[in-house]
């Protein structure tokens, strides 16, 4: 209220005319509250801008940066896992339990548990179906491969249960239970082949 009557009351201050309407406002108010008048600012001043134009300006742009940063930030925190649901580098008994709440492996692994159980019955084609589309789901769960050597082996095939049960080894080498299923298997073969 003050600085309103002050203004309403007092002359211009500043000596020099102002450029527009908007610095004529600004000069008024700076001058009502007492600070010093445009003429008596430094050169520098005077040749850079109004410093209070510079400060308004900034303060303007500081929530829009504010709100930048953050949606960098969080964005930055977001990083998607892999696409296939696959876990690189390990064995498929720990990857199948460590990525279940992928869809892809959780589709595997039911197609995996069908074909056992195609295979329980005895039906070694429908199950080899079965455990393809299985392993195409998810190319790392081992067990695929063992029950696809299982099929060929019922199937009398011991160059196919051969070449399924080596990619069974390779990916079931962390679980000694499962090795040691794929071992026996291995014997089955050999007895097949001779």
């Amino acid at each position: 209220m003050e600085i309103t009557s002050r203004l309403k009351n007092s002359k211009r201050c500043s000596k020099t005319p102002p450029v527009d309407a908007t610095s004529h406002l600004i000069s008024n108010l700076r001058c009502a509250a007492g600070q010093r008048p445009a003429h008596k600012r430094s050169i520098h001043a005077r040749q850079s801008g109004s410093v209070g134009c510079l400060f308004e300006t900034a303060c303007r742009w500081v929530p829009v940066i504010f709100w930048i940063l953050l949606a960098v930030t969080l964005t930055g925190c977001l990083k998607p896992g892999p696409k296939d649901g696959s876990l690189e580098g390990q064995g498929s008994a720990a990857a199948a339990g460590a990525i279940k709440e992928s869809p892809r492996v959780t589709a595997a692994l039911q197609l995996t548990d069908q074909g056992r159980r195609l295979l329980e019955d005895h039906q070694p084609d429908k199950a080899i179906r079965v455990l393809e589309q299985a392993v195409s789901l998810n190319p790392l769960n081992g067990q695929n491969y063992y029950y696809l050597a299982e099929a060929w082996l019922m199937k009398g095939s011991a160059a196919q249960a051969t070449e399924f049960n080596q990619l069974a080894e390779i990916h079931l080498k962390e679980d000694p239970q499962w090795m040691m299923r794929v071992a026996q298997q291995a014997d089955q073969i050999a007895q097949l082949d001779n």
